[in-house]
């Protein structure tokens, strides 16, 4: 699947709620998670800081850059499953949607690196 252009920037707009990063500590975030969530991460910096405030994310999708430069991977030192799939830019290949779907059946935490965006 191909991302139309003209969805491009309606899809940048953030979905759910949105902590601003002066505001993102461990007791604000938790306020908005409920008992046992299933809380997905999408980003090396964001799966980094909700691990150090002892959040361990169900599903943590990485991808080694930030602002797209290389860097070293997301911190962890937990154990995780680990699962990693190829994606180009402003695709979704069905081997992603299969990786994801993937993903959601195994025991947590899972972290899925994607090699590409």
């Amino acid at each position: 699947m191909k991302l139309p252009d003209s969805l491009r920037d309606q899809l940048k707009i953030p979905l759910g709620q949105l902590i601003p990063e002066s505001q993102a500590n461990k007791s604000n975030i938790q306020k908005h998670l409920s008992e046992n969530s299933y809380l997905i991460t999408v980003g090396d910096r964001t799966t980094e800081k909700m691990i150090s405030f002892g959040l361990i994310p169900s599903l943590q999708i990485i991808d080694n850059q930030e602002k797209r430069v290389k860097r070293k991977s997301a911190k962890s030192d937990n154990t995780y499953t680990e699962l990693v799939c190829n994606n180009p830019a402003a695709e979704i290949t069905p081997q992603s949607i299969d990786t994801i779907k993937k993903a959601f059946v195994l025991e947590t935490p899972v972290r899925l690196t994607v090699t590409g965006e």
